[in-house]
This record gives structure tokens, sequence and C-alpha cells, in this order.
């Protein structure tokens, strides 16, 4: 972790690098964090939508844009 520059995901992790003082604001949040859901079958569709039309929102209306990116997700679901 500390070779990459990435936080840790375990409370281990979190324990071994707690001495850290730059790190110590982030790992006291790291308990309630919360990832987007690779594991979710949806999330590779989903992630997919959103990169091929965030920036719509720009020359469009953002409900539609954000309806279309949902929709993808609920294909998959």
């Amino acid at each position: 972790m500390s070779a990459e520059g990435f936080l840790p995901t375990t409370q281990s992790g979190n324990q071994a690098m707690s001495s850290d003082a730059a790190l110590q604001p982030f790992l006291e949040l790291l308990p309630d964090a919360v990832f987007y859901r690779s594991a979710n079958p949806a999330w590779q569709a989903t992630d997919a939508a959103f990169k091929e039309n965030f920036g719509l929102i720009a020359t469009e209306d953002p409900a539609e844009v954000l309806q279309t990116i949902q929709a993808a997700a609920d294909a998959e679901s």
C-alpha cells in the first residue's frame, strides 16, 4: 500500500499504517467509506454508459442523460 500510495482496505492494514501522520485523517474516515460496486454485475454496463453519456449533460437535458445511464444499469440487473 505504501509503495503504490493506496489507502488500506482492511482493518489490519489500517492499523499497520496508523503511525503515518499524513494518512491519519484519511484512515479515520475509512471505516465509513463506501466504494463503487465493481462486484455488482451491473457495474460494467453502468460504468460504460456513464463514460459514454456524461459529457452530454452540458448540451442535453441532464435528467434524460441520467435516465439513459440508469436504463443501462437496470438492463444488467
